[in-house]
């Protein structure tokens, strides 16, 4: 089995999505760009670990535990948080398309749809559908709309508008770093194009060719809060006790 462990710096993290690549061998840059970025922040084959730390303007703060553990186009969440005492399992399926949720106080498994897939997890700042790692290539168009910096390092910036009126993220502006496509910046803007979130990958780890997202912050612009989380482990194995867990009938138990 091989392990590794990150420093503590998420991405997020959630996943940015499968992207599916023209059968071209040329396929346009904005498919190459976001095919590139989809292979840096899916979340890997496996178990992970991590910590998502909540902060208010005021300075209180929370701090949600998670595991993670992925399999194909499934997987399986389990968040805690201590000091709120909360708990919840969330599995996805279908490529993330399909959401259930366990609460495990009140004991209730509901499947999210709609405008219920866009409320935060535990009080933080990612939403349910921000861990799905649903595809953006099926559910967004994608435009290569110019060329900007961030923190000084040149970007490709891609705007992405959803396929379905339902979906409660009316855009996506995506910055992907020009020399390895590392998306640095996602901002969300509401049905009405306001501007509501903002994702940044503030630290990201190499192991051999691949480029590993390991902090990811997420602040919402309106109210200030920043949700700052972080990966402290992978495990490339799935314990063979934890393999039954991506059905519904396994959660809670």
């Amino acid at each position: 089995m091989k392990v590794f462990t990150a420093a503590k710096t998420v991405s997020l993290i959630f996943c940015l999505t499968a992207v599916s690549v023209l059968a071209d061998d040329s396929p346009p840059p904005e498919i190459a760009i976001l095919a590139r970025a989809h292979a840096i922040m899916r979340l890997p084959e496996g178990m992970s670990r991590g910590r998502i730390k909540h902060l208010h303007p005021g300075g209180a703060s929370f701090t949600v535990d998670f595991k993670a553990m992925v399999s194909g186009d499934s997987s399986f969440f389990i968040f805690h948080s201590k000091e709120r005492d909360e708990q919840l399992e969330a599995l996805y399926t279908l490529g993330g398309e399909n959401i259930q949720i366990y609460m495990t106080h009140s004991r209730r498994l509901v499947r999210k749809t709609g405008a219920d897939k866009y409320e935060p997890v535990l009080y933080t700042n990612f939403s349910y559908i921000d861990f799905s790692g649903y595809r953006l290539a099926d559910n967004y168009t994608c435009e290569l709309s110019g060329e900007e910096d961030v923190n000084g390092r040149p970007c490709d910036k891609l705007e992405l508008k959803p396929v379905s009126a339902e979906s409660m993220y009316g855009r996506l502006t995506l910055y992907a770093a020009k020399e390895n496509s590392l998306p640095l910046r996602i901002e969300f803007r509401d049905k009405n194009f306001v501007f509501i979130k903002v994702l940044t990958i503030a630290r990201a780890a190499q192991k051999g060719d691949t480029i590993i997202p390991l902090r990811y912050e997420m602040r919402d612009v309106r109210s200030g809060d920043v949700s700052i989380l972080v990966f402290n482990s992978f495990n490339e194995k799935i314990p063979p006790s934890e393999r039954d867990i991506f059905s519904p009938d396994s959660m809670g138990k």
